[in-house]
């Protein structure tokens, strides 16, 4: 399974949408993801026997027709849960609100460490 994959099958039971780097559905709150970085963890006889994953998972919600939002806290606990069933280990999380458009924006970001080509 790739690891795309992997994390939408984690994903799929968090409440919202779930798409790999861009959504074009027209739900007012979703959830988007991609890899940030990925790094050597381990090397032997120079060859790497274990490489780290960063995934950013990132929650958006527009306001709805009365300018409210949905509370994402609850949906953040549950892409945590999924993530942790995986093996992926939260490492930080922020609010990055897009003024411009006004749309609520969390990107919440993990480790794993794993053998390569699995």
């Amino acid at each position: 399974m790739s690891r795309n994959s992997e994390v939408l099958t984690a994903l799929a039971s968090i409440g919202v949408p779930v798409n790999y780097q861009f959504y074009n559905g027209s739900a007012l709150t979703y959830a988007t993801f991609l890899f940030i970085d990925e790094t050597e963890a381990l090397t032997a006889d120079d060859e790497e026997q274990l490489t780290n994953y960063y995934l950013q998972v990132d929650l958006w919600a527009k306001p709805n027709s009365s300018g409210n939002y949905t509370n994402t806290l609850p949906i953040e606990a549950a892409v945590k849960a999924a993530l942790n069933g995986i093996y992926y280990a939260r490492t930080g999380a922020y609010d990055l609100p897009e003024m411009d458009t006004k749309i609520m924006h969390r990107a919440i970001r993990f480790k794993k460490t794993d053998v390569p080509n699995l």
